[in-house]
């Protein structure tokens, strides 16, 4: 209880800064407040103290009044400058909580400390052992990224610029890693002098207000290469969580050409839910404004949105999950839970142009050989023909046709998924809040597992012609 009051204290100093010191506009008709008794995930947000109209503009500032890169004395080092952008806003939340002057302090003092931290950023092996066997989230290894950045690249510029940088520490800079992916928005790059006339003269629809892309609202984009995207947005999370450190987890998932990850004084501390949505932050010509998608009542809490995103996204970048699920909930059947026989039979260079091949003919959305399967996509044809391509005698450039899948591939399947379903750990009585999180995630994807096994399995005895058929053919 003490601690909440003292962050709630320390909320509304932030509050009186943003509006006095960094040229925010809150409307009056907020109220930040400890709600706790909503759910004890949501500490502190904003409630509505009087009836808001749809259409009202709640909290206004501009690109200047963010916390960024761009907007930070370090942006005029080539060797930060050189960094992920992701990586670059974490060296500036971390040199400027280093400072105990900084214009900053009032922000960074209500971030919360790694104790308060209840996603598994901070987990040790041993604890994602125990409660993640056999998750999406069992191979996340965000924390070792950042370990792996600081010590290549971080440390290096420390060296060189010691008297800027001699105080920023690892454990915080991991920190601001973590409290980045929660509440970071993907702001849009402020244009130069020379950009901004060309922009003016050949752009005649800059007066019309999109929305602003943040973390906390995923924009549908086809084609982009961030982990959120719409579109085939499953397999593009497995594909993304395999790519190099520039295509991080963590960095944006707009074009870093054009946005960049940002921290928003007020707009983040808005708690959000994607179904109980009421505002959304739109970027009118550069002025950012957080406006009401609908009437609120009096009382009512005020919502932003986390996006379209499946639970275990919500416990990785939030801390807490849906026990009912979320629409975009999916299970994962990797290429290690089925590739090793074929391995050992036609050897690991053949199965990798196979996968190749696989690929190319987008039966397979990425080279590791992983298929995702989701309450509205149970379709295992895509794994039947990868065993059946696999099952060749002879070298081949062409993916065998849906009709060659046959029963046995069928059965194999069955066989791994009662594999996946040993894998996951028991928690059959949770008492802490991590436990019952870790539950939440085990509990949907073994069902999501159950339900494939069931439409595997009615599949194949489609396939399989009964004893009394056999007898009278």
């Amino acid at each position: 209880m003490q601690w909440y009051l003292k962050m709630l204290k320390k909320g509304l100093d932030m509050l009186k800064w943003a509006v006095e010191q960094n040229g925010y506009s809150i409307s009056e008709k907020l109220e930040l407040k400890d709600l706790r008794s909503v759910h004890p995930s949501l500490g502190i947000g904003f409630v509505a103290a009087q009836d808001i109209k749809e259409d009202e503009e709640l909290v206004t500032f501009r690109k200047e009044n963010v916390l960024c890169f761009t907007n930070s004395e370090l942006s005029k080092i080539s060797e930060v400058v050189d960094l992920p952008g992701w990586a670059a806003l974490l060296l500036t939340m971390a040199y400027e909580n280093s400072k105990s002057d900084s214009f900053w302090r009032p922000y960074l003092d209500v971030f919360p400390n790694r104790d308060r931290i209840t996603s598994p950023f901070f987990w040790e092996e041993e604890k994602k052992k125990k409660l993640l066997s056999g998750t999406v989230l069992e191979s996340n290894r965000d924390y070792e990224e950042i370990d792996h950045l600081w010590k290549d690249s971080i440390e290096p510029i420390k060296e060189k610029y010691p008297d800027l940088l001699s105080n920023v520490r690892f454990d915080d800079y991991a920190r601001m890693a973590a409290v980045m992916l929660a509440y970071s928005f993907d702001t849009k790059k402020t244009a130069s002098k020379e950009e901004s006339a060309v922009e003016e003269e050949g752009d005649e629809s800059k007066d019309i207000p999109h929305e602003a892309s943040t973390s906390k609202e995923v924009k549908s984009a086809k084609g982009s290469s961030f982990l959120e995207q719409e579109g085939n947005r499953k397999a593009e999370q497995e594909e993304d969580r395999n790519s190099e450190a520039e295509d991080s987890d963590v960095e944006s998932e707009y074009d870093p050409e054009e946005f960049e990850k940002s921290m928003c004084p007020v707009a983040d501390m808005f708690n959000g839910d994607d179904e109980l949505c009421n505002i959304r932050l739109y970027d009118l010509d550069g002025r950012l404004t957080m406006i009401a998608c609908r009437d609120i009542k009096q009382g009512e809490q005020v919502w932003n949105t986390y996006g379209e995103i499946d639970n275990s996204e919500l416990f990785r970048k939030y801390g807490f999950t849906k026990p009912e699920g979320t629409p975009y909930d999916f299970v994962l059947i990797k290429g290690e839970d089925w590739l090793s026989e074929y391995v050992k039979k036609i050897g690991q260079e053949e199965v990798d142009e196979r996968l190749e091949l696989l690929l190319y003919k987008e039966v397979l959305s990425n080279i590791e050989g992983d298929f995702t399967f989701s309450a509205g996509d149970l379709d295992f044809t895509g794994i039947c023909l990868s065993f059946a391509t696999m099952e060749k005698k002879e070298k081949t450039t062409q993916v065998p046709k849906k009709s060659e899948i046959q029963p046995k591939h069928c059965r194999k399947l069955l066989k791994i998924i009662e594999n996946r379903l040993r894998m996951y750990p028991e928690l059959e009585d949770p008492k802490t809040l991590d436990e019952k999180n870790a539950i939440v995630l085990i509990e949907k994807e073994k069902n999501l597992l159950q339900n494939l096994y069931d439409n595997v399995k009615d599949s194949l005895a489609k396939k399989t012609p009964s004893k009394r058929q056999k007898t009278e053919d």
